[in-house]
């Protein structure tokens, strides 16, 4: 195992953590902690899933070669891991009315 997949494991996990618990990763960003309402509880959430995206891109894209592959594939990674993140936030703090 490569040490750029090591590293996509521990941001993955990291991402993961700071979406389950987006308190937590306020302190690392230097964000304020999000108001009461349900719209900034999930968009705080989504910095989360964005390093989630760089963990799952790092472990699933190897190389950069061909590139008209590796990119798009990297850019679906990054925003699956903000999806995913904000997917949690609406099932865990509810929908926006």
């Amino acid at each position: 195992m490569s040490i750029v997949r090591i590293v996509g494991i521990v941001l993955a996990v990291l991402g993961v953590v700071a979406t389950v618990v987006p308190g937590w990763f306020g302190p690392l960003t230097r964000v304020p902690p999000p108001p009461a309402e349900v719209y900034a509880l999930i968009e705080s959430r989504v910095r989360g899933g964005m390093v989630l995206g760089v963990g799952l891109i790092l472990i699933a894209v190897t190389s950069l070669r061909p590139w008209s592959t590796r990119i798009p594939s990297a850019i679906v990674y990054f925003m699956a891991g903000a999806l995913v993140s904000r997917l949690f936030g609406i099932v865990v703090d509810g929908a926006v009315p």
